[in-house]
């Protein structure tokens, strides 16, 4: 297999979990753009990590979507103690 097509597969099986993680959940609108480009790169990372060969169930993803809006919401109450007034809007 070339570089190339690894590269495609690559972008295939990221378009794949997308558009499963669209489909059956939102986000909603408490979280702001940063936030939400946080989250999806979270949610990417873990399927990528948990699940390399991209067979998943909605229940799973679930459960990783669950995990990585806590861990988000732990970076924002960590940057809040470094930098104050600069997060405490968000």
């Amino acid at each position: 297999m070339t570089t190339w097509q690894k590269y495609l597969e690559s972008l295939e099986k990221n378009f794949i979990w997308r558009c499963f993680l669209d489909k059956y959940f939102s986000l909603g609108r408490d979280l702001n753009q940063r936030d939400t480009i946080a989250v999806r790169k979270t949610v990417s990372a873990l399927i990528k990590l948990v699940y390399p060969d991209g067979v998943f169930t909605k229940e799973e993803v679930e459960e990783i979507l669950v995990r990585a809006l806590e861990y988000r919401r732990r970076i924002k109450e960590q940057l809040k103690k470094m930098a104050g007034m600069e997060f405490f809007c968000n």
